[in-house]
């Protein structure tokens, strides 16, 4: 069962009413029995102050806190997480997203790990001898750069497209996961003669 102890117009003044003790304890605002969830305010020692810090639980786990700066940020900061995490429902949705972003981001950094592994073996291919040689620092960063340019390369060139797992960015400024990435990018330089395709070359 959903209660709201404390409404979010409330928290900031209950916040400087009682800031020394919450300094020490929690005070719990809102909770959901049902889910598992209790929502309490605390005092956090900020570098010119103290603020409040809103905290979500579940099962005695805290899963989310967020610090407010002022008493609007406090009232919309309360209200958010009142609204993501007392309803079961989106509370369920907000876990499930959480999940799927943290399997996106480590299939992000296995991939770019594999990719890099592989470009430094074959920079070493090319100098004949361990790419190692020039230092842990800047081979890896030699390697990231070749790497950036390959894939531009060989998809702009060759219509190819490397699986480079990415978070990318909409005209709208939303976010979205994507493997090939390179398929949905804008290029600052669309009229590069370097990136010509090879075939429009052939038939010239």
């Amino acid at each position: 069962m959903e209660i709201i102890e404390r409404a979010p117009t409330e928290v900031w003044g209950l916040f400087n009413r009682k800031k020394q003790e919450l300094s020490a304890i929690y005070e719990r605002i809102a909770c959901n029995s049902d889910i598992g969830i209790e929502i309490y305010l605390s005092a956090e020692e900020r570098g010119t102050g103290s603020f409040p810090c809103i905290s979500v639980f579940q099962d005695d786990s805290e899963i989310y806190s967020e610090v407010c700066l002022d008493e609007i940020d406090c009232e919309r900061t309360t209200k958010k997480i009142f609204d993501e995490y007392l309803s079961a429902e989106r509370l369920i949705n907000r876990l499930a997203d959480e999940s799927d972003e943290e399997d996106q981001q480590e299939e992000i950094e296995n991939r770019e790990e594999e990719l890099c592994g592989v470009t430094m073996d074959y920079i070493s291919a090319l100098m004949d001898e361990s790419i190692d040689a020039l230092g842990a620092d800047e081979s890896f960063e030699i390697a990231e750069d070749v790497l950036d340019h390959m894939c531009e390369y060989l998809y702009r060139k060759h219509g190819i497209s490397a699986r480079r797992p990415m978070i990318l960015e909409d005209e709208n400024g939303e976010e979205f996961f994507e493997e090939y990435p390179y398929e949905c990018m804008e290029f600052d330089d669309p009229d590069n003669p370097v990136y010509e395709p090879a075939m429009t070359q052939v038939a010239e």
